[in-house]
């Protein structure tokens, strides 16, 4: 089963009990969003009330759990604060630290199509209809708003790419 695999690997990454409740409501709401059969519909209801309680309530946070996600997801503290649009996609053994925002220049068009292995440091915010290619880092704070080259650290409001910044005065 696909949803043991993946917890199994997001385990691997997540042993605090904080990070594994967030996981398993979030992967659980992934595997009962578009089942219709009457267990699934219960089980999805009490999905959504522990979503609402743990999600909203704990950790402050509004994370769609129809967002698809790779496998080998690391929350460093639980996703407090994030905050990710729902037409977003992030792949495998990506990174989320607190505060993190995925969502949209405008009330139009697609969240960010993030790629494996991305690092989204704490308060990095991933704005519009772009591309993080695989291993990509953003730091702490960064507004990214372009699409990224692999393996690229990405800093500052714009963020740019690491040492393409003008020198200081």
């Amino acid at each position: 089963m696909a949803l043991r695999a993946d917890l199994a690997r997001d385990f691997a990454r997540n042993p605090r009990l904080g990070q594994r409740i967030t996981l398993v409501l979030w992967r659980a709401g992934n595997l009962l969003a578009h089942r219709r059969d009457p267990l699934s519909v219960l089980l999805r209801i009490v999905q959504r009330l522990a979503v609402a309680v743990w999600f909203h309530g704990v950790l402050g946070a509004e994370i769609p759990t129809s967002v698809p996600i790779g496998p080998g997801l690391w929350l460093p503290h639980s996703a407090r604060g994030c905050v990710i649009h729902p037409s977003a996609t992030i792949g495998a053994d990506c990174t989320l630290y607190h505060e993190v925002t995925i969502g949209l220049m405008r009330d139009e068009g697609r969240a960010a199509r993030i790629g494996d292995g991305v690092y989204l440091a704490a308060g990095a915010k991933v704005l519009g209809d772009i591309t993080l290619a695989d291993g990509t880092s953003v730091g702490a704070n960064a507004v990214l708003l372009t699409d990224t080259l692999p393996g690229t650290t990405y800093v500052g409001v714009p963020a740019k790419p690491l040492g393409s910044a003008a020198p200081q005065a």
